[in-house]
């Protein structure tokens, strides 16, 4: 019974959920083009500053982003149990009531 239960809720939050997570895919993917495509023993010498402020900017962001997600992901997840939380006494207080 919980499985089903689990099951539906993710189905139900399933749509949000791949949206926000796809933002973490493609920053991942961004930063590994940036970090390994420039970044290698033979040439840190000759990089400039610009591409360490860029770096630190990125990873900062990729920082931010994290936590982001991570929060909304949490949000969602509580509305989500709010809401079938409150349909749930409705329809209890119904059945009382009839």
């Amino acid at each position: 019974m919980l499985g089903k239960i689990i099951k539906y809720d993710m189905k139900a939050m399933n749509r949000f959920l791949i949206i926000i997570h796809a933002f973490l895919l493609i920053y991942a993917f961004f930063i590994r083009i940036l970090i390994t495509g420039r970044l290698t023993a033979n040439n840190v010498h000759n990089l400039g500053n610009t591409y360490f402020l860029i770096l630190g900017l990125t990873v900062s962001f990729g920082i931010i982003l994290l936590t982001c997600v991570a929060f909304a992901t949490s949000i969602i997840i509580a509305v989500h149990f709010y809401k079938e939380l409150s349909c749930l006494q409705k329809s209890l207080q119904e059945q009382s009531g009839a």
